[in-house]
């Protein structure tokens, strides 16, 4: 460590740093890549210890040779590294102004939204009045799911914020069907939060009425 940092590197690549390491070691290394980050240093940690790649400001995961959307690895934690890589391989990344119209309530609907770039607004449109916004979602968030387990109709609308274009990544619900069926706790994760957000969105109409 002592080598690569003699130089002034403005980059410093890491293979396993704490892999032979006692905790105490480990962390103190860790530290030094911190302090190093905070004087514009970049530090690129290559590792298996998962417990050091989610204290990375971000992370990039390695399967078959192939980088997963991180995206996706927020959206659907529960899934492989081998499933994560296959919905990698499905999904298509769509762009949308700010302000833009993305679901429509009460429309059909036949796709799962990962958002990747920028941030989507749920709203519920009232008649006469401004829209109320539900809720905001960044980077790493879904939406959509709500449809694929409640009939498949939009339950509101969802639209890119006025403050920034907007870039999703879908997947219809033929392929994300498939997935669920090798992943059960990804399925249940999914119907816990459909179930969740209608209830949610029911309440907020009542409040609304």
């Amino acid at each position: 460590m002592a080598r690569a940092l003699a130089n002034d590197p403005p980059i410093v690549i890491a293979d396993e740093p704490t892999g032979n390491l006692d905790s105490k070691t480990a962390e103190t290394v860790f530290n030094l890549f911190n302090s190093l980050v905070e004087q514009g240093k970049t530090i690129i940690i290559v590792t298996h210890d998962s417990s050091l790649a989610q204290r990375a400001h971000r992370t990039a995961l390695i399967t078959d040779g192939e980088i997963v959307n991180e995206y996706v690895a927020q959206a659907l934690p529960t899934l492989t590294h081998e499933q994560l890589l296959a919905a990698t391989h499905k999904i298509t990344p769509h762009q949308y102004d700010p302000g833009a119209m993305i679901l429509i309530e009460g429309k059909d609907n036949d796709k799962f939204y990962i958002v990747s770039k920028g941030i989507v607004e749920v709203v519920l449109p009232r008649p006469n009045q401004s829209d109320v916004i539900l809720l905001q979602l960044g980077p790493g968030k879904y939406f959509g799911e709500i449809a694929f387990f409640h009939g498949e109709k939009s339950r509101a609308s969802v639209r890119a914020a006025e403050s920034n274009p907007v870039e999703v990544l879908t997947m219809d619900y033929a392929t994300l069907s498939s997935l669920l069926k090798e992943s059960e706790p990804t399925r249940e994760a999914l119907h816990q939060a459909a179930d969740r957000h209608e209830e949610e969105n029911i309440e907020s109409r009542k409040k609304l009425s």
